[in-house]
């Protein structure tokens, strides 16, 4: 204690000896709130705000996901508080699971018996149960995947039906999906930066979980699958893709000094010698690398090469 008593007086110490000086100085903390949010995203962070696999509060509701290899859920006899046989998901496709607690029990295994913490969802007058593979300290601090493979978070999709059908965005992805043959539908290029209506939305997959539907001014119907909260999601931590396809306005107001001609080439993608670093980028988007000399730079597409000098682009290969 005492040694203990010494080294915080000599902490305090130099501390004051720090703030004292002179020569010492700071710069401005940032702020703590993010600045510099696009329009898009800060949409996203009001309405769609992520929630650790931790923190899920009772009464969120999921669906299995059909295109999963299998359903992370099991059956629970609450009676005898015992874990029965794996969910079939083709019995419960369509069924939403609503959870209920999120309980610890200790359970048997290899090496004795561990305690786990069990999520119980509720299905009609049912008990279904998810083991974490953890401990509930692993849970709170994220060491174990922060999701339930297989499950897709509703309330996305409840929220986005509420506040997005019927809106008007401006679409900034050329490769979006048509209905098809197949659950994923096929994929088409269309003309960027348009204005689109959405007109459904609904469930997607595990990784995409919410289907947004639009139609543009000729009434075709398109759809993408994006990520809204990131809720339960394997690949994101409360990252959305929405920005990466959708504007909440009109892009082509910011851009006034761009012609007509030039912009209807950056819509459909296409690029032309004397076009600036800031008309590439919205017809291309940013380049996977640039390499810079003193005669230019050279900006890496892939396996094509384009070349700028004093910032508008002389040639391409």
């Amino acid at each position: 204690m005492k040694n203990l008593l010494s080294l915080l007086g000599l902490l305090l110490i130099v501390n004051f000896c720090f703030i004292q000086n002179e020569y010492a100085v700071t710069a401005k903390k940032p702020a703590i709130e993010q600045a510099g949010l696009s329009p898009e995203n800060e949409f996203i962070q009001k309405n769609f705000p992520y929630i650790p696999l931790a923190e899920w509060p009772p009464g969120m509701r999921f669906m299995l996901d059909q295109a999963g290899m299998s359903s992370p859920l099991q059956l629970f006899d609450s009676r005898r508080s015992k874990v029965g046989s794996q969910v079939d998901k083709k019995e419960y496709e369509n069924t939403i699971f609503t959870l209920l607690r999120i309980v610890e029990k200790e359970i048997k295994v290899a090496t004795g018996r561990k305690t786990f913490p069990l999520f119980i969802f509720g299905h009609e007058d049912l008990e279904f149960v998810y083991i974490y593979p953890g401990s509930l300290q692993d849970l709170k601090a994220g060491i174990y995947p922060n999701f339930i493979l297989n499950l897709i978070f509703l309330g996305d999709i409840d929220k986005a039906r509420e506040i997005l059908i019927g809106k008007k965005l401006f679409l900034k992805s050329r490769i979006v999906n048509e209905e098809g043959s197949t659950r994923v539908g096929t994929l088409k290029n269309v003309p960027k930066y348009i204005p689109v209506t959405i007109t459904n939305v609904g469930l997607g997959k595990s990784v995409s979980p919410v289907k947004i539907v639009f139609e543009n001014a000729e009434g075709n119907e398109f759809f993408v699958e994006i990520l809204l909260s990131g809720i339960n999601s394997r690949d994101s931590y409360g990252i959305s893709d929405f920005d990466r396809y959708f504007f909440l306005q009109d892009p082509r107001s910011r851009y006034p000094h761009i012609s007509d001609d030039i912009w209807e080439k950056i819509q459909i993608g296409k690029i032309q010698i004397g076009m600036t670093e800031e008309m590439v980028k919205l017809s291309w988007g940013p380049p996977e690398k640039i390499n810079r000399s003193s005669g230019g730079d050279q900006w890496v597409y892939k396996n094509q090469y384009l070349y700028f000098e004093n910032g508008k682009m002389t040639s391409f290969n």
